[in-house]
């Protein structure tokens, strides 16, 4: 059973509400994880604390298509689940969570868990390798420590509608914070409103902003 997105807007990107349509009686996700941040090496690219914002989310994007690729395998579907999680900002998720009564793991576990539902419907859009993904994915936003270290950062990605209807397409949108020193995802959305990136969010040159 595929998972199919249901939105709601919330603070400027329309986030899933997983009522009705979430697929409760699979088993892939269910095992509780306790995550720590820490270097991920994916798809060949090596997330360590010096990878970028767009380097993070290709291959969060990877693995949710991977994820939906893997049809009813559980191994791989539970694999491609834990490649997810990997990438997430557990304490910065569970500290601004609206209910923590399951705990830090299962909270932020619950949510990650959303992911897929919330991209996998545009999954045949998603870039299919780092450069690709370099040119795609716009740095939309970041906020930067005294030393010039990206300490929050807002990435965006248009996404044509997989029925090729072209007032159909999204704006994808990534927050992403820095955890332990790494880059990881705090939220995934939708930009509320937008269906196109615009000319004000086009990143700088590749050379002037690495990841």
């Amino acid at each position: 059973m595929r998972r199919i997105p249901e939105f709601v807007c919330a603070v400027g990107v329309v986030c899933l509400l997983v009522a009705g349509c979430n697929d409760e009686s699979r088993e892939v996700g269910k095992q509780i994880r306790h995550h720590v941040v820490a270097t991920v090496v994916d798809q060949g690219v090596t997330l360590d604390q010096d990878a970028g914002p767009r380097e993070v989310i290709f291959v969060l994007l990877r693995a949710i298509y991977d994820d939906y690729a893997a049809g009813e395998d559980s191994a791989l579907r539970e694999a491609a689940f834990d490649r997810q999680l990997a990438l997430c900002a557990p304490d910065h998720i569970f500290a601004r969570a609206a209910r923590k009564s399951f705990g830090r793991d299962e909270s932020v576990q619950r949510l990650v868990w959303r992911w897929g539902p919330v991209l996998g419907h545009y999954r045949e859009g998603f870039p299919s390798d780092l450069a690709s993904a370099r040119k795609r994915l716009v740095l939309a936003h970041r906020t930067k420590d005294e030393s010039g270290v990206v300490e929050r950062a807002r990435v965006e990605l248009e996404l044509a509608s997989p029925d090729g209807n072209a007032n159909a397409s999204v704006v994808a949108q990534f927050q992403l914070v820095r955890e332990s020193g790494y880059m990881r995802v705090s939220q995934v959305g939708f930009v509320k409103g937008r269906r196109h990136i615009v000319t004000a969010s086009v990143v700088r040159p590749e050379s002037a902003d690495a990841g």
